[in-house]
């Protein structure tokens, strides 16, 4: 299966932006779909700390991040259900940060192909 979606204009230039159901693995409560933004450079999918804490997603440690210059910083992890819709579902470590646009990482982008199409303003994940 593929899953297709357009460009998002939350920021401009507009950024490749996909739907993520997010899941708690003891089933509750409910999964969330949420609007994540896909960033190729980040190691690990990252969501807002209110959406972990709302979700009840059970922590699973700490750890420290680098980002691109160097700079580390101490970070919760915690493990989550994610699927992107028509695809398969995963349990992965997800970081929880405060005050930050979500976005999924090489986490779970590296289990499929993904091509950008900038002129079209679309994604696909196959």
């Amino acid at each position: 299966m593929t899953y297709t979606s357009q460009y998002g204009y939350s920021r401009l230039p507009p950024v490749p932006e996909i739907e993520l159901v997010v899941g708690n693995p003891g089933g509750s409560p409910r999964p969330e779909i949420l609007s994540v933004m896909v960033d190729s450079g980040a190691d690990r999918t990252v969501l807002p700390l209110k959406v972990i804490k709302s979700m009840d997603l059970p922590f699973w440690d700490e750890g420290e991040v680098r980002d691109f210059s160097g700079n580390a910083r101490k970070v919760s992890f915690y493990t989550a259900k994610i699927t992107i819709p028509t695809l398969e579902e995963h349990l992965i470590k997800i970081i929880a940060l405060d005050g930050v646009h979500p976005l999924v990482g090489r986490d779970i982008l590296n289990f499929y192909k993904v091509t950008l199409d900038g002129r079209q303003k679309k994604i696909e994940i196959e």
